[in-house]
């Protein structure tokens, strides 16, 4: 295949097509470049559909096109989109859309029911009106008499017809049910009436009809297979339009006779699973009881008042509460069978069992979930805004009555809560054989079910036991601690129903507090449970960690840590055969919950950490899943955090785990990320000491952030983290290696803008470690990339960091390099475009604030950031005037606006200060502009009314009793700072003019200054005179001059 560019033909997308399957890279490569090209081209799209209906063409040509088409609709079909397909092509596909009726290849047809649906729900019902009609016909046309006989789906194109025709429907309805728009929602109502009736017609009689070929044996299995399809796909249809296709599907009697007779159907479907059927038949009867299941669930989900206003709806739930009841009697025999052995069934009939099992399981499920949409339903109902008539209202108190009256009796949660509890908390026998096999796996997934409620069984029980415990609270307290007291006692032996009266008590535990007193359970029970050797014990050694950690949190007193650390440092005994490595894994895991607890004392813990660190590194290392090592390294993390100085002696043991396990690791990042993290904690926790472990981070630092290595995007984060801590860390005699890494820092600023705020920060960590080595070899630099990032449309957040790093840096050029360094920022400010991007800023706003009316404009950039400008600008000020002087002359040269640059930039400057609102921001500003005066110029002397008015503000907001309150008595070297980076920020602090000058002092001094200039009488004729004699009498109120 050429690689130039090829014109569109049939022929020629047909050659690229079956180029595109080619088993040679180097073809399909060449292939998909050509077809990507086509997509602009006029045709391309409705030449794919060609291809498609073609019968006569090779599958895999025909597969590639309808996939490629079903691409171009997701891409291009909204008329909006970026090289939308044309009005007319859009027309010409539509038409044909439907021909595919007939299609004989189950995989092309559903791709082309997909390509339907996503029509439909863009185009119906403007463009595509008749879609649903169209259906219709086809189904109606399609519906052989339901008494015919022997018919082979090869040979009768009716049954092929309906089965397609019905396909296509339901991803019809599917899409326009995902719609969230109202408008999407409200066509679909409009036509849900006929297409319920049709379809529930056929549903109907289509069930009547294989329930009959199988109860008498009547017709052939392929013949009743047909109908359990047809009558399968109807029931998927009938489940959305149901619940989506009515606004108040309790209204609708045919829903309700409807209904009725699925409730029938239910019990007659659960019955005939024990029939004599083939197994593909027999998995499709099945399908059919989780599709009602499916009903009832999204109809209590989504309509909870109709579901309760059903007719018989009490009958389904006594069903499912059955189901519920028998399974558990299977799955309590079972665990006790596979208690002490390892039992797997084979052959044949096992596997039928099995089947049976995980329906009956799903049934069982389904049912759970049921009951927990109707305590839903009755205890939080779903809130919403949108009006409600009177009738609708009736009917949620009537439905709520009911559930609270007829369903969610007390009774029934007594019932349920004993179920739970001894059939289905109970540890099966697939659980013990799994445990048996793979104890690291086991471990990890059963940790992992939690979050998977929805789809397993025994997570689901857990949650509706919760559901019933605390809505039902004050009845069912007493009632489980009493079971708990008599199942809990060293004489009882029975690990399987401790472990899951063990369960239950942990899942509650805020509930349980107030009648049961955990602290003596824990000595007189849990500490002397888990010494027995006893091989079945295995199982509380499992679960008693488990409980621990649920408690800890809730009522657990420190009197007694020591106790639950020495649980856990006898579970995690690799010597005690009994401490298997599911065991030992939970025990480390469940440690986390007593240390990351707000009441951990580290003294109680102090005794244990040897012991338990050489118990966790050996398990490190014994555990082969990289998950589990994660989870593991976490624990040891979360020990350094929580011990802080305290973890300087272990230190070095952790520390020497690390780089093993990060060469371990290879492309890994998600432990790699653990490993940063871990060794964050330890450098923070550490502060100086950590300085000889600098070799290590220094590499670990470089190898995450480079960009050679493929990583930098999944470690960059984390590495800033450890970066951070460790320049916070580091005496500025050590700055020598962290400088080296400088030249990687920089260019991370370009990169991903939700990582700015934290690569500034340890940009402003190295400019109080290093000042000197950054301003002389980086200010520049970082002025560039600042210039490229302020400007118009910058966010609040973005600029504040930005401005926030260019105060520190234009503070400490003051502070260290004086009016040297001052004029050197004076330059980098002008070259990098940061000047005229500030004073733009300023200029922008001011005009905009010029015009009114129809034609007023708005400002460029956001109150806050011209705030921040301001901020650097009194920077500035503060640390010369001179350079002050020489970016207004900068600016004055550009010739932005024939009024001088101080008119424009004092009057905005004045006009927003009161839109300041932080404390220091706004003396920061009063001492910027007070210093003005220095210059003696008649641009800021004939601003004294607006001088007074700040000073006035910021007078009596800073200053009580003569004092100024944001000047602190500072001394950096008597303070106890807890990083060397503390006792830098204080001593910069330290030398800050808005924590170091006295405002009032500062006032009166320019004040004295400029009238010893032009003299008493002078300065008054000049200055004083123009002020407005209300604001001149509040000002002389603060008796300051």
């Amino acid at each position: 295949m050429a690689s130039q560019s090829i014109p569109l033909t049939p022929n020629a997308l047909l050659e690229v097509l079956r180029a595109a399957s080619s088993s040679d890279q180097s073809i399909l490569q060449l292939a998909s470049k050509q077809l990507h090209a086509w997509e602009t081209i006029p045709g391309y799209w409705s030449l794919l559909q060609d291809a498609f209906l073609d019968q006569n063409l090779e599958r895999n040509v025909r597969w590639l096109s309808i996939i490629t088409l079903k691409y171009g609709v997701d891409r291009f079909w909204r008329k909006t989109a970026t090289n939308s397909i044309s009005k007319d092509e859009r027309r010409n596909i539509r038409s044909r859309l439907l021909d595919s009726v007939n299609e004989p290849d189950n995989q092309l047809a559903l791709q082309n029911a997909v390509i339907v649906g996503k029509v439909a729900r863009n185009e119906y019902p403007l463009d595509w009106p008749d879609i649903f009609s169209r259906l219709l016909d086809m189904i109606r046309s399609s519906a052989p008499p339901p008494d015919e006989s022997q018919i082979h789906p090869n040979t009768n194109p009716s049954v092929l017809r309906l089965q397609r025709s019905l396909s296509l429907l339901l991803h019809v309805v599917k899409e326009l049910c995902t719609g969230r728009l109202p408008r999407i929602r409200s066509n679909l109502q409009t036509a849900s009436p006929e297409l319920f009736r049709v379809i529930a017609g056929i549903y109907v009689q289509y069930v009547e009809h294989w329930k009959h070929g199988v109860e008498n044996n009547s017709h052939s299995d392929e013949w009743v297979n047909q109908r359990l399809n047809i009558s399968l796909s109807c029931l998927k249809v009938l489940r959305r339009l149901l619940v989506s296709g009515f606004e108040f599907a309790n209204r609708s009697d045919e829903i309700k006779q409807f209904w009725t007779i699925t409730n029938e159907q239910w019990t007659s479907f659960i019955n005939m699973t024990n029939a004599e059927v083939p197994d593909v038949n027999k998995i499709l009867i099945y399908k059919h009881i989780v599709g009602l299941g499916k009903l009832y669930l999204d109809l209590s989900k989504g309509q909870p008042a109709a579901f309760a206003l059903m007719p018989e709806v009490l009958t389904v739930l006594q069903n499912y509460w059955q189901v519920a009841n028998s399974y558990g009697d299977s799955l309590a025999n079972g665990s006790r069978a596979g208690l002490g052995k390892q039992s797997k069934k084979n052959g044949a009939a096992g596997h039928k069992e099995d089947d049976k099992s995980s329906f009956m399981e799903k049934i069982a499920l389904q049912g759970m979930l049921l009951y927990r949409n109707c305590i839903q339903m009755v205890f939080k109902p779903v809130q919403t805004f949108k009006y409600r008539h009177k009738e609708e209202k009736d009917e949620n108190v009537t439905a709520t009555a009911f559930m609270k009256e007829q369903v969610l009796t007390l009774e029934l949660a007594t019932r349920f809560m004993e179920l739970l509890v001894t059939k289905y908390f109970i540890l099966r026998r697939d659980d013990l054989e799994a445990w048996e096999e793979d104890p690291e796996t086991w471990a990890i997934t059963w940790d992992d079910q939690t979050e998977s409620w929805e789809y397993m069984i025994r997570p689901c029980a857990e949650k509706l036991f919760v559901d019933f415990a605390v809505n039902f609270k004050k009845d069912l307290a007493q009632p489980i601690v009493n079971v708990f007291n008599n199942v809990a006692t060293l004489e009882n032996h029975d690990v399987l129903l401790k472990d899951s009266v063990y369960n239950a008590v942990g899942l509650v535990p805020a509930i349980l507090e107030p009648h049961l007193d955990f602290n003596i359970f824990l000595q007189n029970v849990l500490a002397n449970e888990v010494q027995i050797n006893q091989p079945d014990y295995r199982i509380l050694r499992h679960r008693i960690p488990i409980l621990i950690g649920q408690w800890v949190f809730v009522n657990i007193d420190v009197q007694h840590r020591s106790t639950i650390f020495r649980i856990t440092q006898h579970l995690l005994n690799k010597s005690d055969p009994l401490n298997d490595l599911c065991v030992r894994i939970t025990a480390a895991k469940s440690l986390k919950c007593s240390i990351d607890e707000w009441q951990f004392d580290i003294n109680s813990f102090l005794p244990f950490v040897d012991d338990v660190f050489d118990k966790l590194m050996l398990l490190i290392d014994e555990v082969e899943e990289t998950a589990t090592k994660m989870s593991l390294v976490d624990v040891i993390g979360l020990i350094a955090e929580r011990m802080s100085h305290n973890i300087t002696p272990y230190a070095h043991r952790v520390i020497s785990i690390l780089p093993p396990l990060w060469e371990a690791t290879g492309e890994e990042h998600l432990f790699k990320q653990s490993i940063l993290s871990i060794l964050t904690k330890i450098v923070s926790a550490m502060k100086d000491s950590s300085l000889k472990y600098q070799e290590m981070v220094v590499n670990l630092i470089r190898y995450s952030v480079s960009p050679e290595n493929g990583l930098q995007t999944y470690l960059l984060e984390d590495a800033l983290e450890l970066w951070d801590a460790a320049v916070n860390a580091t005496p500025a005699e050590n700055a020598g290696p962290l400088l080296e890494l400088v030249p990687l820092l920089i260019p991370c600023l370009e990169l991903d803008t939700s990582l700015t705020r934290r690569v500034l920060e340890v940009i402003e960590g190295y400019i109080l470690l290093a000042p000197r080595e950054m301003l002389n070899g980086y200010a520049g630099t970082l002025f560039n990339i600042f210039g490229n990032m302020l400007g118009k449309g910058l966010k609040v957040d973005a600029a504040e960091v930005i401005t926030d790093a260019m105060e520190l840096i234009i503070r400490t050029a003051a502070a260290v390099q004086g009016e040297e360094g001052m004029k050197a920022l004076g330059q980098a400010m002008v070259s990098s475009g940061v000047a005229r991007k500030i004073f733009e800023g300023v200029y922008t706003t001011w005009e905009a604030h010029q015009t009114s009316g129809p034609n007023k404009k708005y400002p460029e950039i956001e109150a806050q950031v011209l705030t921040a400008y301001f901020a650097v600008l009194s920077r500035v000020i503060l640390g010369s005037l001179e350079v002050f002087g020489g970016l207004v002359g900068y600016i004055s040269s550009l010739g932005v606006n024939e009024k001088r640059v101080e008119a424009w930039l004092m009057e905005e400057w004045f006009s927003h200060f009161a839109n300041i609102g932080n404390p220091r921001a706004r003396k920061l500003n009063a001492l910027a502009l007070t210093k003005l005066l220095e210059l003696d110029q008649d641009w800021i002397l004939l601003q004294m009314q607006d001088l007074m008015n700040v000073w006035t503000d910021v007078i009596q907001e800073q200053v009580e009793d003569g004092r100024d309150s944001l000047v602190y008595d500072i001394h950096p070297e008597t303070a106890d700072p807890t990083t060397a980076s503390s006792i830098r920020r204080k001593e910069l602090t330290a030398t800050d003019p808005v924590h170091t000058i006295h405002i009032t002092e500062w006032v009166r001094h320019y004040l004295l200054q400029a009238q010893n200039k032009h003299g008493a009488e002078g300065f008054k004729d000049k200055c004083i005179d123009n002020v407005d004699k209300d604001v001149l009498a509040d000002f002389m109120k603060l008796k300051i001059f």
